[in-house]
Formats: C-alpha cells, sequence, structure tokens
C-alpha cells in the first residue's frame, strides 16, 4: 500500500546517484498519502528524535516497472552492473539478486536518508542523500538504529562485497 510519495529533483533514473550517500547534500521530500493525514500526522510522532531513516520505495517510475509484476515480463535472471567490468571494459554478468539493479522480480527499493526535518503538521518528511526519482511510492519508513549497522560487528575478512 503506498503511503507516501517521493519527491526530488531527478525526473527520471538518468542522472538519479546509485547510492544516496554518494549524494549527501542532495534533498527530497515524502509527503505522506492523504489517507494517513486524516486525524493529524500521528504516523509520524517521535519520528524526529532519529537522524537518518530507512525508506522502502517502489521503482514505479522505471521504464520497465509496470511489467516487473507479470510473470511473462522483460525480467531475465542475470543483468549487467555498470561497476561491474573486465580489464578488457566489458561489463560482466552478475545474477539479479547479487546486485542492486530495479529490473528485479519484485521492483522493491531500499535507501537510507538523512531525517533533516519532520513537518507534522504538513505530514512531510525533509531528507537528504536522496537516490530516488521524483514521483516514485513510498511503501514503508522506518528509523534507523545503530543496531542496523555491522560496524564492529564483523573482522573485515568476514564481510565480503564485489
Amino acid at each position: 500500500v503506498r503511503i507516501g510519495t517521493f519527491q526530488s529533483c531527478f525526473p527520471t533514473a538518468f542522472g538519479c546517484p546509485r547510492q544516496g550517500l554518494a549524494a549527501p547534500s542532495v534533498r527530497g521530500r515524502i509527503q505522506l498519502a492523504p489517507w494517513m493525514q486524516t486525524g493529524g500526522s500521528h504516523f509520524l510522532a517521535g519520528l524526529e528524535a532519529f537522524s537518518h531513516v530507512w525508506v522502502v520505495f517502489l521503482f514505479d517510475k522505471n521504464k520497465h516497472s509496470s511489467t516487473s509484476f507479470s510473470s511473462s515480463s522483460f525480467l531475465k535472471p542475470t543483468v549487467r552492473p555498470p561497476w561491474l567490468a573486465g580489464d578488457d571494459g566489458r561489463r560482466g554478468t552478475r545474477g539479479v539478486f547479487a546486485t542492486r539493479s530495479p529490473h528485479r522480480p519484485n521492483p522493491l527499493g531500499l535507501t537510507l536518508c538523512r531525517l533533516d526535518y519532520v513537518d507534522q503538521a504538513g505530514a512531510t518528511l525533509y531528507v537528504s542523500g536522496v537516490d530516488v526519482v521524483n514521483g516514485s511510492a513510498v511503501l514503508d519508513i522506518k528509523p534507523y538504529h545503530p543496531v542496523d549497522s555491522l560496524g564492529g560487528k564483523l573482522l573485515d575478512e568476514d564481510l565480503r562485497f564485489a
């Protein structure tokens, strides 16, 4: 269920950062849906105590997203991430679940944003570190907590990423 809409300066995916942390000064806002504003914006009560929020959103502005929900869609089991290039300059492939590609069976996105301001009266969150296309559907908002971090819990040799 759509709980709000992400408003950003990115009209399309072209030019949108791949990770919000790579663009910490990019600002945006999340406007809660009208049905969530009835009787005040109590859904946001207490959120101002947190510095960051996780935002679960839909890649519904992706040019292929409308077909992502169909079993006969364009989806392929592998994708060519732009960061995965060999010595010859050709991009390699990875299984879609080993990437952060928006082209997924369920086109859900997850981003971590700095929470700059909570406007309870306007039912709006002002955030920075934005990497979401303008108009994207917001499905959930969760406060970031240090327990979400792996920092210090794993040895460097235990942590793997590609």
